[in-house]
């Protein structure tokens, strides 16, 4: 008898765990499954110092790249200043050195001087690692400059308010922008730091 109560109690203590355990994983995926399907954001600033060999140019540009990991793809955009762009790329290299192209990105808009440059793509895990450890540069060409006027090492570093407010200023004329926008709100709510909560008022 005491045999069988015994089997009987082990029996619910299990079937009492899986649930637990069952419900804990539902949640999750209720959740989102945690950390691992936020979007990741990597951001750079392009000066002509940066470029190899440096050009002295004056023009800048706001670079941003926002990876997906749910779909593998990654969004670029550029909004450059000052320069009559022709091309804009997103380059494999280190800093210092130049490297092979990896993406093209499309004029999207020109306005007074600006323009908005993006393109979306998946990306390899390897190319994510290279990414992610920093050797992925941006570069605008011109006619004056057609290896590169204007360069960015791109880091793993959520933009500055600045470049957020850069960025709103074009969302309506850019649906990448915005599409990016939407991303880093995605990634600022998911995270305690008060620095980031504070980066929420920009949006």
């Amino acid at each position: 008898m005491k045999a069988m109560i015994s089997a009987q109690f082990a029996g619910a203590a299990r079937y009492m765990c899986f649930s637990l355990l069952l419900g804990a994983v539902l949640l999750l995926a209720a959740c989102g499954g945690g950390h691992d399907d936020l979007p990741q954001a990597f951001s750079t600033m392009l000066t002509g110092n940066q470029v190899v060999p440096a050009t002295g140019s004056a023009a800048s540009a706001d670079g941003l790249l926002t990876y997906e990991p749910d779909s593998h793809t990654l969004t670029a955009s550029v909004i450059a200043n000052g320069v009559a762009a022709t091309a804009v790329q997103l380059r494999e290299g280190r800093p210092g050195s130049n490297g092979p192209l990896v993406l093209a990105l499309a004029s999207e808009s020109s306005t007074g001087g600006t323009g908005i440059w993006s393109a979306r793509a998946g990306i390899t895990h390897t190319q994510l690692s290279s990414l992610q450890a920093g050797n992925f540069y941006l570069e605008v060409q011109s006619a004056a400059f057609p290896a590169g006027e204007i360069r960015g090492q791109v880091q793993w570093e959520f933009p500055s308010g600045g470049q957020i407010e850069r960025l709103k200023q074009w969302r309506q004329q850019s649906l990448t922008i915005e599409l990016q926008l939407q991303q880093l709100r995605r990634i600022a709510e998911d995270d305690h730091d008060h620095v980031r909560i504070g980066l929420l008022i920009l949006f």
